[in-house]
């Protein structure tokens, strides 16, 4: 098909070195020749770095496609047929604030759920409502996918002040996808083949189907478990989800966010260990790789993209194939973040919900995917309600809702503790909330 224009805003993130590796994937087999990508960022050397160094994969490997660092937004903006945001507003530090004081005090402290995702949505609120009117000024036509986390709060935000055609993307389903090659023995490459039908709110959700080339794999999960060797296998993660199996007969979507939300008390222990995983000091690692390899191969005859990306090329695998959906009008099934109207028959219709969708060059037709069980609906409403409430107070700059949104979420029940948290968050966000009568 011919090239198209795509606009990725925040395109000096180190992410970006995935999106452009799943973007080369396709123009190298003919799709998407000829595509200009243009990268808009508030660090315009990173952008630069990220434009630099895929224009010398692209020569080295004879693909054509070319990329260009943009300043000026509308410029950046103009003419483009998809847009797509990852921004990080606070960066890496104001992360690590909100992993770190909501767990201090002994609650969940999580980039996009509880407390912590509040305040992530009241930094992002601002620039998100800025960009989208941007877009909605400069490409009104453009599909825009939102890759900005909280994904399901800034996809609902979006909808609210604009008339865009948006949705939602997280990678969050190859949680149960990786589960299944693990369980079958699959190479992790095999993920992206596995079919996960799932249904709730974004990293709450539940999976209704599964399939593997025209397989039902559902019928085989309870056996697959019952064969791992338990005695020699020190994966609490793996356990954790095999116990929700066990008890609600349902694998969750995002198998990840499982501790999140059943195995709370668990994670704030193991997250007290000097030694225990915090997605901050994950993403300056990662950052502190991607960015020095860039560097090494702009101008080289045989540049290439970095050989360590890992389980970490999930993020563009679905983001840039989402597009390439889209773009190739496949018809192919992605999960998306989008309005419910009716997809999930007992959530609200204003809710956004991640379902299945059909992607086709007008944007995503969601799945009609019936009602929820209803031994997890209660769970997904209260986790929907908890990010509609978050948008609200982000939106309206109002304090108590932050309180409100914050207890909405089904693991938060005292008060006294939310109220100190909320406060010292404040403090620690002050700069970033200029909504805020601080």
């Amino acid at each position: 098909m011919p090239g198209i224009k795509l606009c990725i805003l925040g395109g000096g993130s180190h992410y970006t070195h995935h999106m452009l590796y799943t973007f080369a994937s396709h123009v190298a087999t003919g799709d998407l020749a000829g595509s200009t990508i243009s990268l808009y960022d508030i660090n315009v050397e990173h952008a630069q770095l990220m434009a630099d160094f895929a224009n010398s994969v692209a020569k080295a490997k004879q693909l054509d496609f070319k990329v260009e660092a943009e300043a000026n937004l509308d410029k950046a903006l103009a003419g483009s047929d998809f847009v797509f945001s990852s921004i990080r507003v606070g960066g890496f530090d104001q992360l690590e604030w909100d992993e770190s004081v909501p767990t201090d005090h002994g609650i969940l402290g999580q980039e996009t759920t509880g407390v912590s995702g509040v305040f992530m949505m009241c930094r992002q609120a601002p620039a998100i409502e800025m960009l989208a009117k941007a877009i909605e000024r400069v490409s009104p036509e453009a599909i825009v996918i939102n890759y900005s986390n909280p994904s399901g709060m800034v996809t609902y935000l979006t909808e609210l002040v604009t008339d865009l055609n948006c949705i939602g993307l997280c990678d969050g389903v190859y949680g149960v996808k990786w589960l299944m090659c693990k369980l079958m023995g699959l190479p992790m490459e095999e993920a992206i083949n596995i079919e996960a039908y799932v249904a709730g709110v974004n990293h709450c959700t539940w999976t209704l189907q599964l399939r593997y080339q025209g397989e039902d794999l559902y019928p085989r999960v309870g056996e697959l478990f019952e064969a791992v060797d338990w005695n020699n296998v020190d994966d609490k993660h793996l356990e954790q989800t095999y116990q929700v199996y066990r008890h609600y007969g349902l694998l969750p979507g995002s198998t990840y966010y499982t501790r999140y939300h059943m195995y709370v008390h668990d994670f704030i222990r193991d997250f007290a260990k000097p030694d225990a995983y915090r997605l901050s000091h994950a993403l300056r690692q990662q950052s502190a790789e991607i960015y020095p390899w860039c560097r090494s191969q702009i101008g080289k005859a045989d540049a290439d993209f970095s050989p360590s990306m890992g389980l970490e090329s999930a993020h563009g695998d679905q983001a840039m194939g989402s597009l390439h959906k889209m773009a190739c009008d496949t018809h192919a099934m992605e999960i998306v973040n989008v309005e419910n109207n009716g997809a999930i028959s007992n959530m609200p219709d204003e809710a956004i919900v991640e379902i299945p969708a059909i992607m086709t060059r007008q944007g995503a037709d969601p799945y009609s995917m019936g009602p929820l069980p209803d031994s997890v609906l209660g769970h997904v409403l209260s986790t929907d309600l908890h990010y509609r409430l978050s948008v609200r107070a982000a939106m309206a700059g109002d304090k108590d809702l932050v309180i409100q949104a914050a207890m909405a979420f089904p693991s938060n029940v005292d008060l006294d503790v939310m109220v100190e948290v909320v406060d010292e968050l404040f403090e620690k966000h002050k700069d970033w909330l200029p909504q805020f009568d601080l």
